[in-house]
């Protein structure tokens, strides 16, 4: 029993002991700043890390309220914090057993601002679960990082290189300018960036190859460049790479939406844009390599991919789609696309259907006389899914009609007309290159956004003339540029030099007429000293193709008069005898110097094929074509035809094709 009174006693005072412990009071921690004040430079993007001790470890949850002084919060624009402040206060929540709570103070790198920035933030008397201690104001000090300068923005410098008379100007002073980088050096030539901002984009050269970064915030001291356009593309030359500056990550500029006519406009040269609806006008499963067409149904212009763009292998897509890149400038307008997904991928479903065609090919028209046509045959045509109109062209001496009575050498189509059914296509034969022999070509199919297609045809050409003489520059070696060794300051014959280059004269061989190119210094210029294209020639970027097989001869910036003296002909025995003649005159602006001049000597006389001397080509109407020369040579014995041309410019040029001396014997 005794046992008993004593164990009800001890429960007692332990419970009485239980009670006390559960009543006493909840310690609340001071709080105050790990430090007084921090400093942090403008350009560094992280910030710095301001702290708040606990003098113990809380017991319960509760909140810091930090406020910044009054008008100091120019968040955005100076600074910004982590967490974000609402109304000029920062708030702090923290959990039982903290020791410590902290924010962020992160820089805006701000070129507009050249001073340094104080905040002060305070701990609020409206905070919970805390007792105010002893450092409750922290100073951060943002010092600027850009020394006082004067810096240009992007508009301000295109007015500078607008103002000058010659478009070039160089600076002499420092000066600064900066903008994001908008370019990596994928599609771009590692020593060009790209720069963008507020006002417009503009070119930096450096003389080194960089390594700024896309989407970098940049500042350049600009002193000693050179303010120009390079074939339109306005740029600052000569820039010490040293002298760039990176401030770090910055925001790249989203691109703007345009249309090619106002990418065409070059309003928006040297900044991030986005073309969309549009198609490539020959997908023809090439690659996307060198300059590309493409084409909103309404205008055209070029996507530019480098051959040491990583994306170079890309086959042309087909069908419609979204382009994105920098508006660039190389004499005319181009897109530069910066990475693979800025070109759409393909997605066209477009089909063409022929009916009446053998393995792609019509049936061969036999053989027809000079000047003469065939009976036309004919092939359908059908037609899904089209995205624009389908345009076929016929080749030389080939001609196209939709009704067999009205003949063309071009017949486009629209998508309207194809929903009534297939379309008879009519085709005939019309040799006239004046040389018996046979004669093969296809006729192009084309339409906006699909590889093109192609129809072979086929006929034998006869001429009763025969050919007493001929040349298609069909023989003669081709090369690089002809250079000329001798003295550019007298008058003197020109030679053909080492394979490499274009050969320029032609010894003849059979009926294929030699002939020589002789030099006159007419402009006390360099001749053809420096390089120049002169001689035999494949090339068809401006003629398309050439009158007859794949060569002819090219004439242009010769600085000086080449005339080309043909052998003599003997043509005693013929009657009827005829000389033609193809010359193709490049599309340019020609000064009133530059002349072409064409003559047969003969045994009685000279005649005249065509004489531009002292006219302006420009007025003539003859550029962007070949024109056929032709004179009458009955009654005369010989005759030597002599080629005059004088320029002083690569594009003013002139191709001579398919000469024929022909006659009845």
């Amino acid at each position: 029993m005794q046992k008993i009174k004593y164990l009800v006693i001890l429960v007692l005072a332990m419970t009485a002991l239980n009670s006390c412990k559960d009543e006493e009071p909840v310690v609340i921690p001071e709080v105050g700043f790990k430090s007084a004040s921090s400093v942090v430079m403008e350009n560094v993007s992280q910030g710095t890390l301001v702290e708040i001790n606990f003098s113990t470890e809380a017991q319960q949850s509760g909140t810091i309220l930090v406020t910044l002084t009054p008008d100091a919060n120019t968040s955005g624009s100076d600074f910004v914090t982590t967490p974000s402040s609402s109304n000029d206060v920062i708030t702090l929540p923290f959990e039982a057993g903290a020791t410590k709570v902290s924010f962020f103070v992160k820089p805006v790198d701000n070129a507009d601002r050249n001073e340094d920035k104080t905040i002060s933030f305070v701990i609020s008397s409206d905070s919970e679960m805390i007792q105010l201690g002893e450092t409750l104001e922290h100073i951060v000090t943002i010092k600027d990082d850009e020394p006082d300068m004067t810096i240009l923005n992007i508009a301000e410098l295109k007015s500078i290189y607008e103002s000058n008379t010659d478009n070039d100007s160089t600076f002499t002073e420092d000066l600064y300018t900066g903008g994001i980088v908008i370019s990596t050096n994928d599609n771009i030539q590692s020593k060009n960036v790209f720069i963008q901002d507020h006002t417009g984009g503009i070119v930096l050269r450096f003389q080194d190859n960089n390594t700024l970064t896309q989407g970098d915030s940049v500042l350049v001291n600009i002193n000693g460049g050179r303010l120009y356009d390079f074939n339109g593309l306005i740029q600052i030359s000569n820039l010490n790479l040293s002298l760039a500056e990176s401030k770090g990550a910055g925001t790249l500029p989203s691109p703007v939406v345009i249309t090619i006519e106002q990418l065409n406009s070059n309003d928006y040269q040297s900044t991030l844009v986005t073309i969309e609806n549009v198609y490539f006008s020959n997908p023809d499963g090439s690659t996307i390599a060198g300059n590309t067409k493409f084409s909103d149904g309404s205008n055209e212009s070029v996507l530019r991919v480098e051959s040491y763009a990583p994306f170079k292998e890309i086959v042309i897509p087909t069908g419609k789609g979204t382009l994105s890149g920098i508006a660039g400038m190389y004499n005319s307008a181009q897109l530069i696309p910066i990475k693979e997904t800025d070109i759409f991928e393909s997605n066209g479903n477009t089909q063409i259907i022929f009916t009446g065609v053998d393995n792609g090919a019509l049936a061969d028209f036999g053989t027809i006389t000079s000047g003469e046509s065939s009976d036309a045959v004919s092939f359908t045509i059908a037609a899904t899914d089209l995205i624009g109109d389908v345009t076929l062209y016929a080749p030389n001496n080939f001609e196209i009609s939709l009704d067999g009575v009205n003949f063309s050498s071009e017949i486009t189509l629209s998508i309207g007309e194809f929903e009534a059914g297939n379309i008879e296509i009519f085709v005939r034969f019309t040799p006239d290159s004046g040389v018996s022999g046979s004669i093969s070509g296809e006729i192009s199919i084309t339409s906006p956004g699909m590889e093109s297609k192609s129809i072979s045809v086929s006929g034998t050409e006869d001429n009763p003339a025969a050919v007493i003489a001929y040349t298609s520059f069909e023989e003669g070696s081709l090369g690089k540029i002809y250079i000329d060794q001798g003295d550019q300051a007298t008058d003197h014959d020109l030679t053909n030099y080492a394979d490499s280059v274009m050969m320029i004269e032609y010894d003849g061989s059979g009926n294929e007429m030699a002939f020589d190119a002789f030099y006159y210094n007419t402009q006390d210029g360099v001749g053809l000293t420096d390089g120049d294209y002169v001689g035999f020639t494949d090339f068809t970027g401006a003629v398309g193709s050439y009158a007859e097989g794949n060569q002819g001869y090219q004439l242009s910036d010769t600085d000086g008069k080449v005339k080309l003296t043909f052998e003599t002909v003997d043509i005693s025995s013929y009657s009827n005898v005829d000389i033609t003649m193809s010359v193709f005159f490049n599309s340019d602006s020609y000064e009133a110097t530059d002349y072409l001049k064409v003559y047969v000597i003969t045994n009685d006389g000279n005649i005249e094929l065509i004489n531009t001397e002292g006219q302006d080509i420009d007025d003539l109407g003859l550029e962007g074509m070949w024109t056929l020369l032709n004179g009458n040579l009955s009654g005369k014995t010989t005759a030597q035809l002599i080629v005059e041309f004088e320029s002083n410019s690569g594009n003013e040029a002139v191709y001579l094709d398919q000469i024929v001396i022909s006659g009845s014997n």
